[in-house]
């Protein structure tokens, strides 16, 4: 296995979303929180597209999948309530 494989094998997806602003706002939501995010968007924003085919990933460490669905889980139950 290339070392290129081992880093990518690092990250999980942990929310998707056809919305810039909202990945760009979880991701700084937990990066407040100490969890290293990368974004993937799929969407090429010279077309832009809706559905599928503008899907943008939040992505973080596997150390850190847990505390980042806890973290996403706590935000959709405070957005529930309100």
């Amino acid at each position: 296995m290339q070392e290129s494989d081992k880093k990518n094998e690092d990250w999980v997806v942990v929310y998707k979303t056809d919305q810039d602003y909202k990945a760009m706002s979880l991701k700084s939501n937990l990066e407040s929180s100490g969890i290293e995010v990368s974004i993937l968007s799929q969407s090429d924003h010279n077309f832009p597209a809706m559905g599928n085919l503008s899907v943008v990933k939040v992505l973080v460490k596997k150390k850190d999948e847990e505390a980042a669905l806890e973290f996403i889980n706590e935000i959709n139950k405070e957005s529930e309530n309100e």
